[in-house]
Order: structure tokens, then C-alpha cells, then sequence
């Protein structure tokens, strides 16, 4: 994950994009020794290890990384 400005990423509310098109959806965020956890709240179409997410809070990009895990 690259982050456009250092934050603590735990407990709060964001929303995350993993096509350039899709609808931003809300996404809980948890970190273990890997790095981060993006659990969406609603189905994501054929997500694929290789693709791009990006984060957002509100309508501000916070960053965005390489998918590295699918589960």
C-alpha cells in the first residue's frame, strides 16, 4: 500500500475501487505482519492478484497499492 500522506489506516470509514470504472464501495481495513486487509462490504466482480486498489476517504484518494491476496 502507498499512502499519498501518512495515516493510521485502522478504524475509520473509507470506501475502495479495485476497476477504473466500479462504484466506490465501503471497505474495513486491518493490518497484520503482511500488511493490509481490504475486506469489502459488498461482492467485488472477479477481483485478480496484479490489480490496483485505491482508497478513498470521502472524496479525498489516500492511495493505492498492487493486490497481492485474493480470499
Amino acid at each position: 500500500m502507498h499512502l499519498i500522506n501518512e495515516t493510521s489506516l485502522l478504524n475509520n470509514n473509507y470506501t475502495a475501487s479495485i476497476r477504473y470504472r466500479s462504484q466506490d464501495t465501503p471497505v474495513k481495513v486491518t493490518q497484520n505482519e503482511n500488511g493490509y486487509i481490504f475486506e469489502f462490504s459488498a461482492p467485488q466482480w472477479a477481483p485478480a492478484v496484479g490489480q490496483s486498489l485505491v482508497l478513498f476517504q470521502e472524496n479525498e484518494c489516500l492511495g493505492g497499492g498492487v493486490i497481492s491476496e485474493i480470499h
